[in-house]
């Protein structure tokens, strides 16, 4: 468990952000301070844009954060969509938590979904993904118009499909959301960098259609995690997953500081920009004991 949550669940507060201590997490000012967003340089290239794809290195602590200000930004004067790379059979709970009054209790019920214990360790599973839902969760109590939706293949079809069908599925069920003309939204989406490619082909395959890319007649804006280096938590294999470290990405030529989000002339990588986030840092996944038979 990171020191963040550790500490937090010490003090007995259920919001998963950074503070000195206990005295400071009590304190009025300290918990007005959760509803403020961070200043992200570039944010204004989105105000015209309803339909955004984040590209993330799954596992890092960093890409949730950045994503959780953008939609925070966003949802102060705009109803807002938060779309995440989950398996959609955890909907239900996921939707139990949000509209909860009592968080500590209704996150307590979120963590007993088998999802945390069935599935592959790895960084969609991380720490900093339920950050992220729990900072949404935090928002919406002070009146920001947040819905999140999930938009993966179900738990139990986990491996057993293959990846063009998958990627077609996921596209799918974003292009449902899309279409829905009552929710009125801006609509934003964290998945893996491979899913967010608005370019046909990889390296490995050049038939390779991405979600994003099936998504192209919607006009979506699509950025690549760019970053200082760092560590990140990753699974080559279901038995193999642990913290790696990665150097630090390519950012020749572009203006960036931290945090920054900039779309670059004719793409980059299958992109239409990057959203850069200094160094990272490995978000372990949320590792519960199987229940006692």
């Amino acid at each position: 468990m990171s020191r963040t949550l550790t500490l937090l669940r010490l003090c007995g507060i259920a919001i998963p952000l950074i503070f000195s201590g206990c005295a400071s997490v009590r304190s009025t000012d300290a918990m007005q301070s959760l509803g403020d967003c961070e200043k992200i340089e570039g944010l204004e290239a989105l105000k015209s844009k309803r339909f955004v794809v984040f590209g993330e290195l799954h596992g890092t602590a960093e890409s949730p954060k950045f994503v959780g200000e953008v939609v925070c930004a966003n949802s102060k004067y705009d109803r807002t969509v938060l779309a995440l790379e989950w398996p959609i059979d955890l909907s239900p709970a996921v939707r139990a938590y949000l509209a909860s009054k009592d968080e500590a209790s209704a996150y307590q019920s979120l963590l007993a979904n088998s999802y945390w214990r069935t599935r592959m360790p790895d960084g969609k599973s991380s720490e900093a993904m339920l950050s992220l839902v729990r900072r949404i969760h935090f928002l919406r109590s002070r009146n920001h118009d947040i819905e999140v939706v999930l938009f993966d293949e179900p738990t139990e079809n986990e491996g057993r499909s293959s990846s063009l069908e998958r990627e077609q599925r996921m596209a799918d069920r974003l292009k449902t959301v899309l279409d829905d003309k009552s929710r009125n939204a801006r609509i934003y989406v964290l998945t893996g960098n491979l899913h967010s490619r608005l370019t046909k082909g990889v390296a490995w395959n050049k038939e390779f259609e991405s979600l994003a890319y099936r998504l192209r007649d919607e006009k979506p804006l699509s950025f690549n995690l760019a970053h200082s280096g760092g560590t990140a938590w990753i699974c080559s294999r279901r038995d193999a997953c642990h913290e790696q470290t990665f150097r630090a990405t390519p950012t020749d030529g572009m203006e960036i500081s931290r945090p920054t989000l900039q779309i670059v002339d004719g793409g980059v990588d299958g992109h239409s920009g990057v959203y850069f986030v200094g160094t990272i840092s490995a978000s372990s996944p949320v590792r519960l004991p199987q229940p006692t038979k």
